[in-house]
């Protein structure tokens, strides 16, 4: 592919293509404070950060919290270690909304470290600088990885963690005795461990390591337990302060919530088809179609350079062999719990932009394609994250403000709570005269990923249930069968894609914490007592 400036100019692009898209989702109208935000669990988080704050700070302690966090804590404490270098120089202790938007601001860094070694992996796999300009392109303009990376959530760090274990593997197996890629590998592992408990990097690489140092006699047998040292050190860096007791008692309440989270639902059969629904919908269709394209391609000449070298397994096997093992198993784990949850897509991503990048440079004589497929992301990605930038919540809350009667009482549903909305109460208590509810409410007794296929039971098909009460309101609602209430206005997203508007019409809206949003009006003669 020829282009009319230097190749390299495109990973500093996608850079700015990904600061472009991200950067706006921080400043969102939640009230961001005590718990109160659009997504619910970047409290958990900042929880974590304040308790690891207050072991680090001698003067006024943050935070009223007297229980424990219960959240995997190393993101948390990166948060607090930040915070605690940056504010100590101030002598002023953050507030919770300051330590929300130093989340917030982390994960997209994160996110930028990510398009950086999608570059640098595109490049370890043999694509030239344009192609692997383009799987950073992609990488910058995808969507699902643009959300997580605005929230205070470990997701956006562990994904990186994640890729940084895979170059630092792929360095070792080409460069052989090279320390760093032994560093990336054991760093990379060490946070996927810390940010998630996901020890299939450490695992994977692991193998691949003693693959290299018993096998192929590649690099110096010493590596391992350098390695192992290395990734135990740096693990223990990021946890300290997390006793024992509560690392495992955090360990297996989370364990729990995931494989107990519906009481009736069929993981094994839902999840082979959500997921990679929710892969497609993330970055579009040519993105993931030129992907499964270049996944063909990529194990066909394998399969190819094997019948014609003669040989049983060459380097290119094994690092082929390392890196699926690895990506399949995550798909297993995924597949094997009851909680399946949009962001959890997004490991896949990474290779995704890669595997669409070397597909494209397998039909490398049709460049045009390349070029179509980036703006194609590129706008998926704009009208997507436009829905953080205009969320609904703040439409409706000009009509609501504006439109409804003064001396009207507002119910509202959870998430609906942001700046300058008039005065609400819970819309559960029933005396209302206008109730109004946000998707990300009402969508786990709707449809939604979590619950997909149908109307889920009241409340054994229902993922984290209020109550049955509650249930069967919201499927009244929802159904317009409620005998006491009609839909007066719905504020919708942007759906403005084939591959969102046919997810949304299966499993909802596609981001768990963006959504429509509904005001139901009293029907004269029906208010409860």
């Amino acid at each position: 592919m020829k282009l009319p400036f230097d190749a390299r100019w495109l990973l500093p692009l996608a850079l700015l293509l990904g600061l472009a898209l991200r950067v706006p989702g921080w400043f969102t109208q939640d009230i961001k404070d005590n718990w109160v935000t659009f997504e619910p669990d970047e409290g958990q988080h900042v929880h974590a950060a304040t308790h690891r704050y207050n072991d680090l700070y001698d003067g006024e302690k943050v935070g009223d919290y007297n229980d424990s966090p219960w959240n995997v804590r190393g993101y948390g404490h990166l948060i607090a270690t930040t915070a605690y270098g940056w504010y100590a120089l101030q002598d002023n202790p953050p507030s919770w909304e300051e330590f929300v938007l130093l989340g917030r601001k982390l994960s997209t860094l994160f996110s930028l470290l990510l398009i950086l070694s999608v570059w640098l992996l595109a490049r370890a796999g043999g694509l030239s600088p344009p192609y692997a300009g383009v799987a950073a392109l992609l990488m910058a303009a995808c969507d699902a990885n643009a959300t997580i990376s605005h929230y205070c959530l470990p997701a956006a760090g562990y994904v990186f963690w994640c890729y940084l274990a895979l170059l630092g593997a792929l360095r070792l197996g080409h460069k052989s005795s090279s320390f760093s890629g032994l560093a990336l590998l054991a760093l990379g592992s060490a946070g996927a461990v810390a940010f998630k408990f996901d020890v299939l990097p450490l695992a994977w690489g692991g193998l691949y390591l003693l693959h290299l140092a018993f096998m192929r006699r590649a690099i110096p047998w010493w590596y391992v337990p350098v390695g192992v040292g290395l990734v135990l050190a740096f693990v223990g860096i990021s946890w300290y302060g997390w006793s024992w007791d509560n690392i495992q008692s955090t360990f297996k309440g989370l364990s729990k919530l995931n494989r107990e989270g519906v009481p009736v639902e069929d993981h094994f059969r839902d999840n082979l088809i959500v997921y990679p629904a929710g892969v497609l919908a993330g970055v579009g269709l040519p993105a993931f179609g030129f992907a499964l394209f270049g996944l063909m391609r990529l194990w066909g000449s394998a399969a190819g350079a094997k019948r014609v070298e003669k040989k049983a397994w060459t380097n290119r096997h094994w690092t082929l062999l390392y890196l699926t093992g690895w990506i399949v198993s995550e798909f297993i784990v995924r597949w094997s719990v009851d909680t399946a949850f949009i962001r959890r897509v997004n490991v896949f991503m990474p290779a995704v932009c890669i595997l669409c990048a070397y597909g494209l440079h397998e039909l490398r004589k049709h460049s045009w394609l390349s070029l179509a497929v980036v703006i194609y992301t590129v706008l998926f990605g704009i009208v997507g994250q436009s829905n953080h930038w205009f969320d609904t919540r703040y439409e409706m809350r000009e009509f609501v403000n504006n439109e409804l009667p003064e001396d009207a009482k507002i119910g509202v549903s959870g998430y609906v709570k942001l700046e300058g909305l008039r005065k609400t109460d819970w819309f559960m208590n029933g005396n209302w005269d206008y109730a109004v509810i946000h998707e990300t409410h009402y969508s786990r007794y709707w449809k939604s990923m979590t619950t997909p296929f149908g109307l889920p039971e009241c409340c054994d098909g229902v993922y984290n249930c209020k109550s049955e009460k509650e249930c069967a309101r919201m499927q009244s609602l929802l159904s317009g069968t409620d005998e006491k209430a009609r839909l007066l206005k719905a504020f919708r997203p942007r759906n403005w894609f084939p591959e969102r508007i046919a997810y949304a019409h299966f499993f909802g809206y596609y981001e768990t914490f963006l959504g429509e949003t509904l005001v139901f009006e009293r029907k004269a003669g029906s208010r409860e007592s």
